[in-house]
């Protein structure tokens, strides 16, 4: 059987009993899908692709959808006789729901918010197969009702002082590090400093088809009263741990908990120091400098962002890897520029006497192509799609790099929205001359002919699990760009470079 908030066990995970502990909080209710049921539900499968793909069994599925079901209600109502649980009826009808793992330290894994009837079981397989991406074993998943947030937010304790950041709408922009929080910084309970940025990226559920929706916001007051912050901060001091809230009509509603540090973190209008260390070194070279946060796996010696939170989850990876990085920095860096940051600086200073350029002629095949610092070896750009940081093909966010469906002004390749193919009617209306055709939504039955009847100077092909007869229908068509999510970006290169490869000794064997 799952197990329910109030009666959680340690096969609930570590998530899941923190939260049950915090009786002196409103918690949403949740239920946990143990370490054991997952297994038995995926039929002991621990492969990312094949759990991704797998049938489940079907009484454990029945089980947990009747979990989902009853996750509206209160412990009370769930436990009462059936004709209490009828009047609540209407609760049962398409709760939306968050889905995380249990057994892991600030959403180390993936996470899925807003997740309704229609996608549960997806969304749950997509968690899953995250966890068991790099770990051997089946994970404890926790399923908490949704709260429709006014603002998300994390507080922090570290010693005598206390941080707290917080997004208007979803956290997703707060935890992906995507905008600039409101931040408050505490000391011995009392409000020292509020920082507000000037706007902030919102992300929020859209009321009509169900799916994320961003924008642009100013940001022109304090999300919250000092009173209210000094009192969270307070109850959460006391039990010695760190929430993720969501705040609504006045009320905090914990999500998470987890560990303190108490380590002092440095936190400045000027900017935030992730993590501390001394920061030398040629932008593009050793140094990254991106207008989002970036994971310590993706730059050498040190990151300057221009947003970011230091709750956030880069934050968190990047002092644990021991890597210094700057978020939420005002100044505007070029590639070549040598910097120099103390370990604790927030502001750089450039040293002008000593600058490399990192720019590459590039080959000139595609018209729409930027320079990159890397030559690749492949003829078309291969790309992630909707990345977080970097250059990529965006469909769902706007981004000042790579490829980007928009009607608005940007430094990146804009497509019009008509020319972003989704539907095999959009083949016969799209007037453009650059073309993105999106395979993940097209149905397989008559692919090849609809590829081959795109004609345009700058086309663009996303795919989903990458296979060689997309791929080659994309080559041998001419498209000039190729896209899948960052998780199959190895084997679309991989794909993309041996059919290349292909096309070109077919075409050699034709001159003969």
């Amino acid at each position: 059987m799952v197990e329910w908030k109030g009666d959680t066990t340690e096969k609930a995970g570590g998530k899941a009993q923190r939260l049950d502990r915090l009786e002196s909080f409103n918690v949403p209710n949740f239920f946990v899908i143990t370490s054991e049921e997952v297994k038995q539900l995926f039929n002991g499968e621990t492969q990312p692709e094949r759990v991704l793909n797998s049938s489940l069994d079907q009484r454990i599925e029945e089980r947990i959808e009747e979990a989902y079901q009853d996750v509206g209600m209160s412990s009370e109502v769930r436990k009462a006789s059936g004709k209490a649980r009828n009047l609540v009826g209407g609760q049962r009808n398409n709760q939306f729901v968050s889905i995380r793992v249990s057994n892991s330290k600030k959403e180390k894994y993936t996470y899925k918010l807003n997740v309704g009837a229609s996608n549960f079981f997806d969304a749950l397989k997509q968690v899953v197969s995250s966890y068991t991406k790099h770990e051997s074993e089946h994970p404890s998943v926790i399923v908490q009702k949704m709260v429709e947030p006014g603002y998300t937010g994390t507080l922090e304790n570290h010693g005598m002082r206390t941080v707290v950041e917080t997004v208007k709408g979803l956290g997703i922009s707060l935890e992906e590090g995507l905008t600039t929080p409101s931040t408050y910084l505490m000391s011995q309970g009392r409000v020292e400093d509020v920082f507000t940025p000037d706007e902030q990226l919102e992300i929020s559920r859209n009321p009509v088809h169900g799916d994320n929706q961003r924008r642009k916001i100013v940001v022109d007051e304090r999300p919250f009263d000092d009173s209210e912050i000094k009192s969270l901060a307070g109850k959460a001091s006391r039990m010695g741990v760190n929430l993720k809230f969501v705040y609504k009509r006045g009320s905090f509603h914990i999500i998470d908990a987890y560990d303190t540090s108490n380590e002092d973190p440095v936190i400045t209008e000027e900017g935030i120091r992730a993590s501390k260390g001394e920061i030398q070194g040629t932008v593009g070279r050793e140094v990254s400098f991106s207008e989002q946060t970036v994971p310590p796996e993706e730059f050498q010696e040190g990151a300057v962002c221009k947003t970011g939170a230091y709750t956030s989850r880069d934050g968190f990876k990047i002092r644990e890897a021991g890597k210094p990085a700057v978020f939420q920095s005002g100044d505007e860096l070029e590639k070549g520029q040598r910097i120099n940051l103390g370990p604790e600086d927030v502001t750089v200073s450039r040293d002008t006497e000593n600058t490399a350029s990192l720019k590459n002629t590039g080959s000139g095949v595609n018209p729409f192509k930027q320079e990159s610092v890397e030559a690749s070896g492949l003829a078309s750009e291969v790309l992630p799609v909707d990345p977080r940081v970097g250059r990529g093909v965006c469909v769902e966010r706007h981004s000042n790099q790579g490829y980007v469906v928009t009607e608005t002004e940007t430094e990146a390749v804009g497509i019009p929205q008509e020319a972003y193919i989704s539907s095999y009617q959009d083949f016969f209306t799209f007037n453009s001359d650059r073309v993105i055709v999106d395979v993940r939504r097209l149905q397989r039955e008559g692919l090849e002919d609809a590829i081959g009847y795109v004609d345009a100077d700058l086309k663009i092909l996303i795919v989903d699990e990458p296979t060689r007869e997309q791929v080659r229908h994309g080559v041998e068509n001419g498209f000039d760009v190729f896209a899948a999510d960052e998780d199959n970006l190895e084997a679309l290169k991989d794909a993309v470079e041996s059919e290349e490869k292909r096309f070109i000794m077919q075409r050699l064997r034709e001159l003969d």
